[in-house]
């Protein structure tokens, strides 16, 4: 069997096993909870005073307790009011009278006339939590007239057993800082339920339960039953009644008057290893929620990890990428073919003026010469030069057209790839559109711009021969006439006004050629400016369609030319971006590495410690068993 000497021994070296391991669990904190606790296990555990809670269960009970226990003038009475939980704590020492309430405002008195003054002054039972608990309080009576010689107790007295009932904080103060439970009720009283309740939680925790009768021993009737309430509730350590009788003091027990008294010390031990234990099953759950913080931060730091390199470059993104640089290329291709398809319908404004220009076309803008018998026809050089000058400002203009909206098409793609490459990689590169190199362009299109009309057009030439001629034709007619008319009888040829009539039609048809002639040659020269006409405007047209297709290959050829050079340069960004995106991922890698690391280090700290949590464990529990025993033995 242990001796109390060698478990307060064993409760020293928990206290001191705990706080080793506060240190190593709250190192580098401000606040210590852990550790402050044990430190003040360590500290009590010589000069803590005994803890009592005294319920009183009816007014006369708690005042005739309260007497017994403070007697007179020489046990000094210390009383802290706490009002927010109903609570009156009273520290029996040596000398003088002190009244502290919660709010820290404290009095000193040198006699208990004036201390008993303050305490019905301050109207400390004046506040309830609800009707219950008020209908149950009255005023704290103490009328004792002798010294008792009560040393170095700490006794909570609860307003009532209802306010205990429904104040879980006071419920917890109560079993956290006493020891003994001390009931005082009449021999007679009976329990209710709200006492019944009380009293179960509060010895359920409690190693003693001591029962206190106030009686006057002078009564006629006085009768002490067998089966009183006290007989209800066992503890390990259950005291016999005390019978508190009102005009002769019954005696104070060793336990509240000797400070070294074994039952004493016992039950203060007790208390402290109650508070051992709660302490470090505190200690227990902290440090099991530090390992499982640790715990999942290095399988979150692992998973994190895990993420960042089973991301692998996002190859359909450029791949995409190229495709929509060729789509874009393509797009801006069809649309200048799609204009130039349109400036070459016949409605198109520039057709409309081609055809304008070469309907302006007269035969002064003709070149005439001389033949034997015909007057050939070219076309003046004058007007080819004109006409010349018109293709090529239709061309240029086309031209700059076209270059501007390729330009502009090609701008807005790169503007898009761009963007879209911001968004995707969070970097925006910088496609660069220049602009083609139109005086080249513009002389090759120069060069091809020449009109080869391969017109030999021809007038016939009439001299004098053909007026004869025409006039023997007029002669010829008349006198077919009169043969005609002379098949049906009407014989003219030997008639002699018919040369009269033939040489007049002979001069008069010469005469008239100086008309006929100009009207021929004016229809035959409208005729050969139609023909002129559509030949020029067929070959400029077909020139103009040239000109327009050399200028798309030449165009098609830069488009081309940029869509590889924006490859090319999206290709290095790729590269670029996976070498940076591939340095960052090692980076993140090495660093979450590092912290798995640091985290591996500090797990294997915590859980070096394990034995030793686990050994308090065990030795606290162990020193929890014995002090039961040891109490057991004691009480016996």
């Amino acid at each position: 069997m242990n001796t109390l000497p060698q478990l307060t021994e064993e409760f020293q070296s928990c206290t001191q096993q705990g706080l080793s391991v506060c240190q190593f669990i709250e190192r580098g904190q401000a606040n210590t909870p852990l550790g402050d606790l044990f430190e003040q296990l360590q500290r009590g555990a010589s000069n803590k005073p005994l803890g009592i809670t005294l319920l009183g269960l009816s007014e006369d009970a708690r005042s005739a307790a309260l007497k017994w226990l403070y007697g007179h003038n020489f046990a000094v009475f210390s009383l802290e009011v706490c009002q927010q939980i109903g609570l009156l704590e009273v520290h029996l020492k040596e000398r003088g009278y002190s009244l502290e309430k919660s709010t820290g405002e404290r009095q000193e008195f040198d006699s208990w006339d004036d201390f008993m003054a303050a305490i019905g002054a301050a109207e400390l039972f004046e506040k309830s939590a609800n009707a219950a608990a008020s209908g149950a309080k009255g005023a704290l009576k103490i009328g004792t007239e002798a010294p008792t010689g009560v040393r170095n107790l700490q006794v909570l007295m609860p307003e009532n057993s209802a306010f205990v009932a429904e104040s879980p904080a006071l419920l917890t103060r109560l079993l956290t800082e006493s020891n003994l439970l001390m009931v005082a009720a009449a021999p007679d009283y009976q329990l209710t339920e709200v006492d019944k309740q009380v009293i179960k939680h509060l010895q359920e925790d409690m190693v003693a339960f001591w029962p206190l009768l106030p009686v006057d021993e002078l009564s006629e009737d006085l009768a002490i039953p067998e089966k009183g309430w006290w007989t209800q509730w066992h503890s390990i350590i259950t005291l016999p009644p005390t019978l508190l009788t009102t005009h002769i003091d019954a005696a104070i027990p060793a336990h509240l008057a000797e400070v070294r008294d074994e039952l004493r010390m016992a039950m203060q031990l007790a208390l402290q290893v109650k508070r051992q234990v709660s302490a470090t099953d505190a200690l227990s759950d902290r440090y099991e929620q530090e390992l499982k913080q640790l715990q999942s931060r290095k399988k979150r730091e692992a998973r994190k990890s895990s993420q960042d390199q089973s991301q692998a470059p996002d190859l359909t993104f450029w791949s995409q990428l190229r495709t929509e640089i060729n789509d874009e290329c393509q797009a801006a291709t069809r649309a200048l073919q799609e204009a130039s398809r349109k400036r070459e319908l016949g409605s198109s404004t520039g057709n409309a003026q081609l055809k304008q220009h070469t309907d302006s076309l007269t035969i002064d803008d003709l070149e005439r010469e001389d033949g034997y018998k015909t007057v050939k026809l070219t076309l003046g050089k004058q007007y080819q030069s004109e006409l010349m000058r018109f293709l090529q400002h239709n061309s240029k203009q086309a031209l700059q057209q076209d270059l501007q909206s390729l330009q502009s098409a090609l701008q807005a793609a790169a503007d898009r790839l761009a963007e879209k490459c911001a968004q995707q990689l969070g970097y925006k590169p910088v496609l660069a559109v220049p602009a083609p190199d139109e005086k080249s362009l513009w002389q090759d299109m120069v060069e091809m711009i020449g009109l080869e009309l391969r017109y030999q057009g021809e007038l016939p030439k009439r001299g004098f021969i053909d007026r004869l001629s025409e006039g023997r034709k007029g002669a010829m007619a008349l006198m077919m006439s009169v043969m005609l008319l002379g098949y049906i009888g009407v014989d003219l040829r030997t008639s002699g006004w018919l040369g009269m009539v033939l040489v007049p039609v002979f001069i008069g048809t010469i005469i008239y050629t100086f008309i006929s002639f100009k009207k021929d040659e004016a229809h035959r020269v409208d005729k050969e400016l139609s023909r002129v006409r559509e030949e020029l405007l067929a070959s400029s047209r077909r020139l103009s369609a040239e000109i327009s297709r050399l200028k798309q290959t030449k165009l098609a050829e830069y488009t081309d030319a940029l869509k590889k050079q924006w490859s090319l340069q999206l290709e290095q960004t790729a590269k670029d971006v996976s070498a940076r995106t591939q340095a960052e991922r090692d980076q993140i890698a090495h660093r979450a590495r590092t912290r798995i690391g640091a985290i591996d280090t500090q797990l294997s700290e915590w859980q070096n410690y394990r034995l030793t949590v686990q050994r308090l464990i065990t030795n606290v529990q162990q020193l929890h068993d014995k002090m039961l025993r040891y109490l057991k033995s004691v009480s016996a």
